[in-house]
């Protein structure tokens, strides 16, 4: 299985080495940025998480055109209510998303851009109910997008804020028992695999951040001509 990972790693990093050359311009949109989440879960009702992190987004052009790629990953820590287990929260969120870029220039220094594509997240949560220690897993799958705003202070630095969403729909849960052996053992036992039915997870999360640009023509480095 690690072979079989290193080999498609070496593959891709093969595949975009060979791409490189045939453009003539590379233009990348390094960020990090804070976020608030504002995160609503549907189920039988509906509930409100607040997930305040830190995101880290690059956009990618090339020869100076204006759709690209873009891809975002967010580490998150929603809200859990005081003196609830994890049906009152998560813990913490991982969230990926991978899918097309585009800009749009309103300035010498100003610019519009945005992303949309697929979302995965990975929510965890621990908790202990009725003297039982308890962990829950949700992997969700879904639609992102992201719209921001972008200001070059330097040729290679930058602020920028805008809105990240997501609608995740497909949901699978897993619930494990926890037994700790000792200091350093922890048994687990698995009571719960399933798709969760009737779920969605909606996100709306105003961010702001600071980026650096990455720009190389040919041999060249540094911010590209007009």
């Amino acid at each position: 299985m690690q072979f079989t990972k290193l080999l498609s790693m070496g593959f891709l990093c093969c595949v975009l080495g060979g791409m490189a050359p045939a453009f003539s311009l590379e233009e990348n949109w390094l960020s990090t940025d804070f976020a608030w989440g504002n995160l609503m879960e549907f189920d039988e009702g509906s509930r409100y998480l607040g997930a305040p992190g830190f995101n880290l987004k690059i956009y990618s052009f090339q020869d100076r055109k204006n759709m690209g790629f873009y891809f975002h990953s967010l580490w998150s820590f929603p809200a859990i209510a005081p003196g609830q287990h994890s049906d009152g929260g998560y813990d913490w969120m991982a969230e990926l998303m991978l899918g097309p870029g585009f800009r749009y220039k309103l300035g010498e220094q100003l610019s519009l851009h945005g992303g949309l594509g697929i979302d995965w997240a990975y929510l965890f949560a621990q908790y202990t109910q009725e003297g039982q220690d308890y962990r829950k897993v949700l992997f969700t799958l879904g639609i992102a997008g992201d719209l921001g705003v972008k200001y070059d202070i330097r040729d290679f630095f930058y602020i920028q804020g805008g809105l990240m969403f997501s609608y995740m729909f497909a949901n699978r849960t897993f619930s494990y028992t926890v037994e700790r052996i000792d200091q350093d053992t922890v048994r687990q036992k698995q009571v719960l695999d399933d798709w969760v039915k009737g779920y969605a997870l909606v996100g709306i999360k105003p961010y702001i951040g600071i980026g650096w640009s990455y720009y190389r023509e040919k041999t060249l480095w540094g911010k590209p001509n007009p």
